[in-house]
């Protein structure tokens, strides 16, 4: 009975990665199609392992606040140590129509 529990757990770990994985990836090329820059702050910088960091950031689209994070490919100079990085301000991309799918363009300060 346990083996069979087990098995079913990993059919659906497998299964909702892939689902998340198909969602990410068509949000990845609407953004390639459709999308504008604008300007963003960074408000937040954590590590949940190690070796993994999160940059969460917030920018405006006509009035409206939108709040997104983003695992960079590297780490923020200073930022895991003293989170000078907070407040600074970096370039946008979201999709036209939904700003909800962005991503923060970072080195290109």
């Amino acid at each position: 009975m346990k083996k069979k529990i087990t098995q079913i757990l990993i059919i659906l770990t497998i299964g909702f990665l892939v689902v998340h994985y198909i969602i990410e990836y068509r949000n990845h090329k609407k953004l390639e199609v459709s999308f504008q820059i604008t300007q963003g702050k960074i408000i937040n910088y954590y590590e949940i392992f190690p070796a993994t960091h999160y940059v969460e950031y917030e920018f405006f689209v006509k009035g409206i606040r939108y709040k997104n994070k983003l695992n960079p490919e590297f780490e923020l100079e200073d930022c895991p140590d003293s989170k000078n990085c907070i407040g600074m301000i970096f370039p946008v991309k979201y999709e036209i129509g939904n700003p909800s799918n962005s991503t923060i363009i970072l080195g290109k300060n």
